[in-house]
């Protein structure tokens, strides 16, 4: 079994071929990438397209650079291939805006280890289905907050009067208990 909890630029996600992280083009200053000799980006937001993949950079100095996962990747990409999996950042890295990419990190620890220690038996059959069960149960809560906090990035991004409506909107309709997110129960082991 390999899990992958290795960051935001994790190695296990490039072999799951998660899509590249997003820029976001706004910034709270919780999640960077740091570059001890300079990243040598422009100082300007960066965004990059080649077919369907969206990536870019914030850079904040000559060292910092901010990124985040954009909630349709964690719906729709591969979270598992064979006996490799991911979990925390390098699964569902996120804008920082509700402050629950820690929490859910830790989230996917309980219940990776309470899905793996259902198998009692180590056969690779085995070990997938308990991989498949943690995906499954993970990928609805991690979308549902990734999106949340896309939607609040955007809000604070946006100068539309529209824009901030629809978002609005939106955040009515998905997420009334606007402190919903923080009573979620991840189970027991």
């Amino acid at each position: 079994i390999l899990i992958g909890c290795d960051g935001a630029s994790s190695v296990v996600a490039d072999f799951l071929k998660l899509k590249p992280k997003k820029a976001f083009a706004s910034c709270a200053v919780r999640a960077f990438t740091d570059y001890p000799n300079g990243h040598g980006l422009p100082q300007e937001i960066v965004r990059m397209r080649n077919d369907h993949i969206l990536c870019g950079t914030i850079p904040i100095n000559d060292k910092l650079v901010f990124w985040y996962r954009a909630p349709w990747d964690i719906l729709l990409g591969r979270l598992r291939k064979g006996t490799v999996t991911v979990a925390g950042d390098s699964m569902h890295v996120m804008a920082p805006f509700i402050g629950q990419g820690g929490s859910a990190g830790n989230e996917d620890g309980v219940v990776l280890a309470r899905c793996l220690a259902r198998n009692t038996m180590p056969q690779y059959e085995k070990i997938g289905e308990a991989l498949d069960e943690y995906v499954k149960e993970r990928r609805m809560r991690l979308v549902g907050l990734a999106t949340q906090a896309y939607l609040i990035g955007s809000l604070q991004e946006t100068s539309s009067m529209l824009m901030k409506l629809i978002i609005i909107g939106q955040m009515a309709v998905l997420y009334r208990d606007p402190f919903g997110h923080t009573h979620y129960n991840c189970g027991c082991l």
